[in-house]
Order: C-alpha cells, then sequence, then structure tokens
C-alpha cells in the first residue's frame, strides 16, 4: 500500500501544498524500513527494533502533516509540546522499561492515541472555521484513513 501511494505522490508531486510533500517522505522512509525489515526477518534477524524507531518517525512526520494543516495558532503550540513530549517519552522508554527487542505496546498505543486525537482536533477545527475541505479532498480522506488505522491500532496495542 505504501507503494502505491509512494508513487501516486510522485507523480503529482508538484501539485501538493507542503503537507502532501511531507506525506510523500513518510511513505518514502515506510518503504525503506519495510524493506530493511523484510531483509531482516528473511534472514532470521529479530526487527522489531526497526518497529520502534518507526514509531517516532511515523508520530514526528504526521503530526508535522498535521501542525501544517492546522491554522490555529494555540493549538499548532500544543501540537509541538504534545509531539516534542512524546519524542521524550519515545527516548526514555526505549532505555527504561521498553526492550527494544520486543514489541513497543506502550509507546505504540500513546502515538496512535496522540495520533488519533490530532487528526480528530483538525477536523473538529475544520468544522468549526467553516473551512472544511470537500469530502474528496486529500486532507479529508488521509485524516479518515488514518483515524481508522489509528484508533483500530489504539485497541490492538492496548490491549495486546
Amino acid at each position: 500500500m505504501d507503494i502505491v501511494a509512494f508513487v501516486l505522490l510522485i507523480i503529482m508531486y508538484k501539485r501538493h501544498d507542503k503537507a502532501l510533500r511531507i506525506l510523500f517522505y513518510y511513505f518514502g522512509i515506510g518503504i525503506i524500513f519495510t524493506g530493511i525489515e523484510s531483509l531482516l526477518a528473511h534472514r532470521a534477524i529479530n526487527n522489531l527494533f526497526m518497529l520502534h524507531i518507526f514509531t517516532l518517525v511515523e508520530t514526528l512526520f504526521l503530526g508535522y502533516m498535521y501542525y501544517t494543516w492546522m491554522d490555529d495558532r494555540i493549538i499548532k503550540k500544543w501540537y509541538k509540546m504534545a509531539l516534542g513530549t512524546f519524542s521524550i517519552i519515545w527516548f526514555i522508554s526505549k532505555f527504561t522499561f521498553e526492550n527494544i527487542w520486543e514489541f513497543d505496546n506502550y509507546t505504540a498505543t500513546l502515538e496512535v492515541g496522540l495520533l488519533a486525537i490530532i487528526i480528530l482536533i483538525n477536523i473538529y477545527k475544520w468544522t468549526q472555521q467553516d473551512t472544511i475541505p470537500k469530502f474528496f479532498s486529500p486532507q479529508i480522506l488521509i485524516s479518515l484513513g488514518f483515524l481508522f488505522q489509528f484508533t483500530g491500532s489504539f485497541f490492538v496495542f492496548a490491549y495486546s
């Protein structure tokens, strides 16, 4: 799926705003991580540390994408603080209570919860400002897709 989105973003690269270009880089990095994870798995090497790293990468890229779509300065400051706090928690967790050779339930749960909240805040602000993008606009489709993914992942990670 990452490859299809990546190819579509390459084709339409110049027509996209800054946020969609961030998404382009996110999918590109996702493809690289998936390739490395597959190579490690093929050689029977534990690749879970890659998932830990990608948790942070995903949060920062997607958080920044929604940051660029937000117009409210106060919420933008909150986004910066939330993403910075998450990064610190992620870093501390890797050296204390989460083993990088096992699945990262705590930070992955926190990540998907945080990103779901950020997405919901963006959607809420679009409705409050009467700047609702058309239903088939990239902002709405991307937000709905990620919202489905992250809310479902939240329950999987929280209860595993």
